[in-house]
């Protein structure tokens, strides 16, 4: 620095180009990878009750997979392989009707974020896909606990969908990272830590 000083440039634009770490900076990664370990267990959870829901209402007590045998060596012919495969027949259908109606409503919020989160700030466009999971999630707590019809999942999708989901959130950090550091090495730092 003192040499810089020397060789003609102000020390008040060196100590400019300089940014400081603060909580801010490392803020949004943490509120990411929570919302990233938040939504595979929400994925794992919805997977798994879809599962639990189709058994229960087709009155169906065990399957294949209870036993220790290897689904390679199951009885094909049997009831139960035959009831096992219509469970997770339909259960992969719910699923594309619950991922379908999350979807839709993303391809809409994630062409808007960009100039939405210039018009109401950076702050605003990361908080609404933040709601939209805990939505989602508590959703999912309610209706796993009082065990209603899987098909009322397809709401707490849609509503997720709807706030932008993952896609509204990571497109809102990039914006406020690049709001909050300057063009240079602390820039490339926050976008490594938010990659």
């Amino acid at each position: 620095m003192a040499d810089q000083v020397k060789n003609g440039i102000p020390k008040a634009e060196i100590e400019d180009s300089v940014q400081r770490l603060t909580c801010r900076h490392f803020l949004m990664p943490l509120i990411i990878i929570l919302m990233v370990f938040g939504n595979v267990v929400l994925g794992t959870a919805e997977t798994q009750y879809g599962y639990y829901a189709v058994q229960r209402q087709k009155n169906i007590t065990s399957v294949v997979s209870e036993s220790r045998q290897s689904l390679c060596e199951a009885n094909s012919s049997s009831i139960r392989f035959k009831q096992q495969q219509e469970i997770q027949s339909i259960t992969a259908n719910w699923n594309a009707y619950c991922h379908l109606a999350q979807s839709i409503p993303v391809l809409l919020m994630s062409l808007m974020v960009g100039s939405w989160g210039d018009k109401i700030g950076r702050r605003a466009a990361l908080i609404v896909p933040t709601f939209g999971l805990f939505f989602k999630a508590a959703f999912f707590a309610i209706a796993i606990k009082l065990e209603w019809n899987i098909y009322t999942f397809i709401i707490a999708f849609f509503v997720d969908g709807l706030c932008g989901m993952w896609i509204t959130l990571i497109a809102a950090a990039y914006s406020f990272a690049a709001d909050l550091t300057k063009y240079g090495k602390s820039r490339f730092l926050e976008s490594s830590l938010l990659k």
